[in-house]
């Protein structure tokens, strides 16, 4: 992977990259032993992670069949497999990468954002084609990541006439900030020196956007969030779509959905997609 690295970034990546080759080599053994048991919990309904421990015999595990071999394998999607395998690590394993800030590494240079648009894409082009479908009055809701999904597809989708997005606008700056990682797979390398996440939830205008957000909410932390939403109000103002944009902060929540955030919903959607 050292070519989408620069030089100065090696000292970035050696060290978790070794962390991430040992704790594969130690659980070699016992993989197919963890990956049996977990099938077999999972469909029992049981919680697995004592199971899973006991067949490791470790203090940690792995549920994902992939190992590094087989990543090193597949050059075209080392990216998405890494991050794949490390999410199916127990939380223990999971913390001490959050912590040495990888996968803000292994995304640098390349965005998943694109790939996630195109997918949307193409369910508008399956909903526009189905017969009981209104494709004038389209509207797309998302909650947590899919919130980001919303914005991120908004400007490159015309044919959504309203969206709403819950939970998320977490900034580059408050990212930057925070040490963050929430919705790594959107960061667009690069766009940081020029524009923010709002610059872009901006360009959907002059259609409708609406965003629900909470106080509280450590993805997007709310100083960061407010200053992007008054940066799209601008926006949308300067197109003379000012009536098309609106949000809602509300006070003492976190990422979740409200009944007062779900109320807005509702209203935002009757508003701009019935006729």
């Amino acid at each position: 992977m050292c070519g989408d690295y620069k030089q100065s970034d090696y000292g970035k990546v050696i060290l978790p990259f070794t962390v991430f080759r040992r704790l594969d080599c130690v659980l070699e053994q016992t993989r197919a032993a963890v990956l049996a048991e977990f099938d077999k919990r999972t469909k029992a309904g049981l919680n697995p992670e004592p199971f899973l421990l006991k067949a490791s015999g470790q203090l940690f595990f792995n549920t994902s069949p992939l190992d590094m071999k087989k990543q090193m394998g597949d050059q075209d999607h080392i990216a998405e497999n890494l991050f794949a395998y490390l999410q199916a690590f127990s939380p223990a394993v999971r913390d001490i990468f959050e912590r040495f800030e990888f996968l803000r590494y292994v995304v640098a240079g390349k965005s998943m954002a694109w790939k996630n648009i195109l997918d949307m894409r193409r369910a508008v082009d399956f909903l526009v084609s189905r017969p009981e479908v209104r494709a004038d009055r389209l509207g797309c809701y998302g909650h947590s990541m899919g919130s980001t999904h919303t914005w991120l597809v908004g400007p490159w989708e015309p044919r959504l006439k309203c969206l709403v997005g819950n939970c998320c606008l977490p900034t580059y700056r408050a990212i930057h900030r925070e040490h963050m990682l929430h919705c790594f797979p959107n960061f667009i390398p690069g766009i940081f020196p020029y524009g923010d996440t709002p610059d872009i939830a901006a360009l959907t205008a002059p259609r409708a956007l609406h965003l629900n957000l909470g106080e509280l909410d450590g993805g997007s932390p709310i100083d960061e969030a407010r200053r992007g939403c008054e940066s799209i109000a601008n926006a949308c103002a300067a197109m003379h779509a000012e009536r098309n944009f609106s949000y809602f902060i509300e006070p003492g929540a976190g990422h979740v959905l409200s009944e007062a955030k779900r109320q807005r919903t509702r209203e935002v959607f009757t508003r701009h997609l019935r006729g």
